[in-house]
């Protein structure tokens, strides 16, 4: 069994911009060889900026802890002892990187705080046109009823209903004419009549006759009323 690369040595190669290649021939591997264990870790294409990442995690949880140099374990853990530069150094660092994650996530938490109030205009926008769309239809509705209605009334009207509203204020024959003259003229439009509308000239004429004055013979005086 090939023996195992250092997983953490290799993030911080990679973070630092060196290639697999790179790596193989500084540890002394064949062409490939390392390509095994990226896979094994599943961190095929690994890029500089998720290595470090993967380091940064690492080091917040206590998974990677700051190098110190030899003879300073037993120094340590004395309880008066006072701080190395290194540890200082480490301290630091790490109080940045908790700092520049901090600003990362307060980035991301105001992003997502716009995200979510455009969402919510969005949704308000489109709950107002479906209510405009809902008020369209029943204006719709109603008038297509008022349009029904009317043509349903105009075709129970009939030529006797015109003949009734035509002669309510004539009497006479001549009533009965002008009747006769509307008849006539529903019975050719609704059917053709020519007959119907015969009768309807006939009528006509009769009508005339009776509304016009008589006309005296040419030359002749009136004759005197006796």
């Amino acid at each position: 069994m090939p023996q195992v690369p250092d997983k953490v040595e290799f993030l911080r190669l990679i973070a630092a911009g060196k290639s697999i290649r790179w790596i193989e021939r500084s540890w002394g591997m064949g062409e490939g060889t390392l390509s095994y264990w990226v896979r094994k870790w599943n961190l095929k294409g690994i890029k500089p900026t998720l290595a470090q990442q993967l380091l940064d995690e690492m080091r917040l949880d206590g998974q990677l802890p700051a190098d110190k140099p030899a003879g300073e374990a037993a120094a340590a853990q004395e309880p008066d002892s006072p701080a190395t530069a290194e540890e200082v150094a480490q301290e630091l660092k790490d109080r940045e990187l908790v700092e520049r994650l901090r600003a990362e996530l307060a980035e991301k938490t105001a992003r997502i705080a716009e995200l979510e109030s455009e969402v919510n205009y969005w949704m308000g926008q489109a709950e107002g046109h479906g209510h405009e769309a809902d008020r369209l239809r029943e204006e719709r509705d109603v008038l297509l009823q008022t349009i029904e209605r009317a043509a349903e009334k105009s075709a129970q009207i009939t030529y006797l209903d015109a003949i009734e509203a035509v002669t309510s204020k004539l009497t006479g024959s001549c009533a009965y004419l002008v009747g006769a003259v509307i008849e006539g003229i529903w019975a050719f439009a609704d059917r053709g009549d020519i007959k119907a509308i015969k009768r309807a000239r006939w009528c006509i004429n009769q009508m005339i006759k009776e509304v016009e004055p008589s006309e005296q013979p040419s030359g002749q005086a009136p004759q005197p009323a006796g």
